[in-house]
């Protein structure tokens, strides 16, 4: 059954549109890879979702479903009630997310005392229990530590623990291994997984890393300057990526790379305000670019995949004139 529907979220900051018309759906249970260079409106889309942009960001959907819920028919006061209970968010960086004047225990406590009608005492232990699922050591000693007193690790433990207090329906992990060493992040992203399988939530996870997502995602969005520029299930992604954007980033991973060779790079940068060309965002730096990719390409859509390109790429990599 389907958890969440988002259809053409739109988020303009001026004249500059970081999303644009991005439209995405998430299953009960499914887990979601959303990838893309920096710059490709993967944060804001998840920020715009939660209602965590300031008053200068422009916000529109053309729905937003969540549980069978109408979000933009909800007042403010109903939207923010289930902003953290129903639909929850790891942010990149634990030790700034967390604020430092409050031990980690007090802002589970006030987590849970927000959502839930329980007492101080009752979301205490609640809390103790909470940081002795992520893999806390020792939590009644820790509850009381402040976020500076904690590891890197422990810190995104504690997201984890608070993003999940209330058992969330919709979990969006936003690069949550973000300035951990390799072990660290092999742990956080296990704990996260496995909770999300015991909680049975939906789960869009953010990331760079094509790998974990290729293991642990049941589809992948692939996004390009505020676009989606392909999905589908990670198995057709991954082995018949269609969009030339999607087979440069596969090409750029070691596993795809010949034995002695220097590692293939995506030449350029994804194009910022002042540098948007007029036709397909991606054709500067696309090797098939050719005078039709000078107009704006539209979303093609053939077996729960969705594809946007003029020449989507067939299966040996070259593109499919039609």
């Amino acid at each position: 059954m389907t958890l969440l529907n988002v259809n053409n979220l739109s988020v303009s900051f001026n004249a500059f549109k970081a999303v644009d018309q991005l439209s995405l759906s998430v299953s009960e249970g499914e887990v979601v890879g959303v990838v893309g260079e920096s710059g490709s409106g993967k944060s804001v889309m998840s920020m715009a979702m939660m209602g965590l942009l300031d008053t200068q960001a422009n916000v529109e959907f053309e729905a937003f479903h969540l549980d069978k819920k109408d979000m933009l028919s909800l007042s403010s006061k109903k939207r923010r009630e289930m902003m953290g209970k129903d639909i929850s968010m790891i942010f990149q960086d634990a030790l700034t997310s967390l604020n430092p004047c409050y031990s980690v225990g007090a802002q589970i406590v006030e987590a849970l005392t927000t959502h839930e009608k329980i007492t101080k005492k009752k979301a205490k232990e609640k809390a103790l229990h909470l940081l002795e699922t992520v893999g806390i050591p020792d939590p009644k000693k820790r509850i009381d530590n402040y976020p500076h007193q904690l590891s890197g690790g422990m810190c995104q433990r504690v997201m984890i623990a608070m993003a999940l207090a209330c058992k969330p329906k919709l979990l969006i992990a936003d690069e949550p291994t973000t300035a951990l060493d390799v072990t660290i992040q092999a742990q956080v992203i296990e704990l996260l997984l496995t909770l999300q399988k015991q909680y049975q939530m939906g789960m869009i996870l953010i990331t760079h890393d094509l790998a974990l997502v290729s293991e642990v995602a049941d589809k992948i969005v692939v996004m390009y300057a505020g676009k989606v520029v392909e999905s589908g299930s990670v198995d057709e992604v991954f082995h018949t990526p269609k969009h030339p954007y999607t087979q440069a980033l596969l090409r750029s991973l070691p596993e795809f790379g010949e034995s002695g060779k220097r590692l293939y790079a995506l030449e350029g940068v994804v194009p910022g305000a002042n540098d948007r060309p007029n036709g397909c965002l991606f054709s500067p730096r696309c090797q098939y670019a050719n005078l039709e990719c000078q107009r704006k390409p539209e979303l093609k859509t053939q077996d729960a995949r969705e594809v946007l390109c003029h020449f989507p790429l067939n299966h040996y990599g070259s593109p499919v004139y039609e």
